[in-house]
């Protein structure tokens, strides 16, 4: 870990101008935007939304088979926040799922308006959400654990990490978290996220986790997005991908490590519907996949 971090440090001196500009210059290294990937990925965070169960089995309906090659699939949950999440290995695409949760019921609604910050003690002056904070810590143990045995299974496979909601800022944590138990981040999505931390926590977290693939996913006037309230002093990490109301076309925002105000921050976020139609996938797990979890 010593070396990646001395490695990160020579790659951004060598870049001239502020931190901002440097990162701007880093993320600008992805590769291009893929809406049929990036739609393909929303479908796990779908599943997280089912039985401990049928996602284990892997017999969730419609939104299972959307990757009818996962295998070696385990889900968590822990009752403390309610924080759900699984792990599996997609053996046609040699690919490590990791995948967080969306808000599903009252203590997770409760989580979230924890605006209060815990100190984030990776970086100097980094503060992350304490709702989130918390949630995550519920799973962690088990969540990396489960990971760590995939990767070291299949030591050729690509990581993705990623979450819906609530799930995409968990997620946040786990691909740190990840990351310094030594694996590259090869795709990391969140859809609808919230805020989880301040600007140094944004700025940080880009550069630490140096995912090969990072993206940010909005939709049009999501509310969720929005929260908790810039003026509490939260920002979003880059780079955001800002889709249009009918998900038909969308526009690749600044790679700062700011939000683009031409994005979802040049319009009033006030859509709970925006928020639960990314892609114009809705719905939930019906009874039959979701009998199993405790409210």
């Amino acid at each position: 870990m010593t070396y990646s971090i001395i490695a990160l440090c020579l790659l951004l001196t060598a870049v001239n101008g502020s931190v901002e500009e440097r990162i701007e210059k880093l993320m600008g290294l992805q590769q291009n935007y893929q809406h049929t990937q990036s739609e393909s990925f929303f479908y796990y965070t779908q599943v997280a939304k089912c039985s401990l169960k049928t996602i284990t089995n892997w017999n969730c309906g419609s939104f299972c088979q959307h990757h009818p090659d996962m295998v070696e699939v385990k889900a968590f949950y822990k009752a403390d926040h309610h924080a759900q999440a699984y792990v599996g290995y997609n053996k046609k695409e040699n690919l490590v799922v990791v995948v967080y949760r969306s808000t599903q019921d009252f203590i997770n609604w409760y989580n979230n308006i924890k605006f209060f910050k815990h100190d984030f003690g990776d970086c100097k002056n980094c503060k992350v959400h304490l709702g989130f904070w918390e949630t995550y810590d519920d799973v962690s143990a088990e969540v990396l654990a489960a990971a760590k045995h995939l990767k070291d299974k299949y030591p050729t496979s690509k990581l993705l990490i990623t979450g819906h909601s609530l799930g995409g800022a968990v997620a946040y944590l786990a691909a740190v978290d990840l990351k310094k138990l030594g694996y590259k981040i090869d795709y990391f999505f969140t859809y609808g996220a919230p805020r989880i931390g301040t600007h140094e926590f944004a700025v940080w977290f880009t550069s630490y986790v140096g995912a090969t693939e990072h993206w940010r996913v909005t939709h049009y006037r999501d509310m969720v997005i929005h929260q908790p309230p810039s003026s509490f002093s939260y920002k979003h990490p880059p780079q955001e991908v800002w889709y249009t109301h009918d998900n038909k076309s969308y526009k690749i925002c600044s790679s700062g490590t700011d939000e683009d105000p031409t994005c979802a921050n040049s319009i009033i976020g006030d859509s709970s519907a925006d928020h639960t139609s990314y892609f114009n996938v809705s719905g939930s797990c019906t009874e039959e996949f979701t009998e199993d979890i405790e409210i």
